[in-house]
């Protein structure tokens, strides 16, 4: 029924964007949950105005909760979105992230697109944090947003500087209270270095804000950065962004799929586990059992096609 409706939403599309795409990541604790409840409810709020900028009238978020090493998910984040759970016009679904590597559970890109198909025109990704494989989201998404902590900056020196790179919005959350100075010199330590990166494919420089989930203080401006990217895509960039997009899903989803082929093919099981057994005796190495098993693949398909 999902694939049905799959490929019905895009041979429905014209093959432009006509919904966006809004990813948010971050480290754990730095109050995701928290801003993609505050900003949806602002979004949701502010939609009933005609000011001519994009207003999205229904809004879907799709919230990816870490797995435990034994296959459990607290799935919390929908509890940490009271407001946007209970609103007609918002659809909040949790998803376990099932070990997936980039933040993202297997199938979101496909939870998304049916999300499009259902009309809402607007879907935000919330990602575990996981460190830099969460890049993954970029390709998921026309906006990637990474939501840092107050006192955060070293990570440009660490493990986040990749995916700091690949953020096309980088939001420092928590300014108020006590941390609301350390947030702002925060911000101010990320634009700072920010200018000497260049980010390849795109001479714009990732923008810094802060802003206050707790409070609501600075989600009306992210919100209007947010709609001003998103007026400048569509003028410019967007549709090739998710043309290069389906590609990446398409060879994602063609490697899955032999992956699985190969694993259930009933001709290579006893070959498979003959080379399973050198693996594990330590007389082979992992890349050249996975060549043995790809090899035989290859001869008995063409043994088949001779036949």
């Amino acid at each position: 029924m999902a694939s049905e409706l799959l490929e019905r939403s895009r041979l429905g599309s014209s093959g432009r964007a006509s919904s966006f795409r809004l990813g948010i990541t971050g480290p754990p604790g730095v109050g995701k949950s928290t801003l993609t409840e505050a900003l949806g409810m602002h979004i949701l709020t502010e939609s009933s105005r005609e000011d001519g900028e994009f207003m999205p009238i229904n809004l879907a978020v799709l919230a990816i909760d870490p797995s435990s090493t034994t296959g459990g998910s607290i799935l919390g984040d929908k509890t940490r979105m009271a407001g946007l759970s209970c609103h007609p016009r918002a659809f909040v679904r949790p998803s376990p992230s099932s070990g997936s590597l980039g933040g993202m559970q297997a199938y979101t890109h496909d939870a998304q697109l049916l999300c499009e198909f259902a009309g809402f025109e607007l879907t935000i990704i919330e990602t575990v944090g996981v460190g830099q494989s969460e890049t993954e989201l970029a390709e998921c998404c026309d906006l990637f947003l990474l939501i840092l902590a107050p006192g955060g900056g070293d990570e440009l020196q660490g493990s986040k500087k990749g995916i700091v790179e690949a953020a096309d919005l980088l939001v420092v959350n928590k300014a108020d209270g006590e941390t609301e100075d350390l947030a702002r010199k925060t911000a101010s330590e990320y634009k700072k270095a920010l200018n000497l990166v260049r980010r390849p494919g795109n001479s714009r420089h990732n923008d810094v804000l802060t802003v206050s989930a707790k409070t609501g203080k600075g989600v009306d401006v992210l919100w209007r950065e947010i709609q001003k990217y998103y007026k400048a895509a569509q003028s410019c960039g967007l549709d090739e962004k998710r043309k290069i997009q389906r590609h990446y899903w398409m060879w994602k989803y063609l490697k899955q799929t032999m992956m699985d082929a190969l694993k259930n093919d009933p001709n290579l099981k006893d070959h498979s586990q003959s080379v399973i057994r050198k693996l594990n005796l330590g007389e082979i190495s992992p890349r050249a059992a996975a060549q043995e098993i790809w090899m035989s693949s290859q001869a008995g398909r063409c043994t088949y096609t001779k036949a």
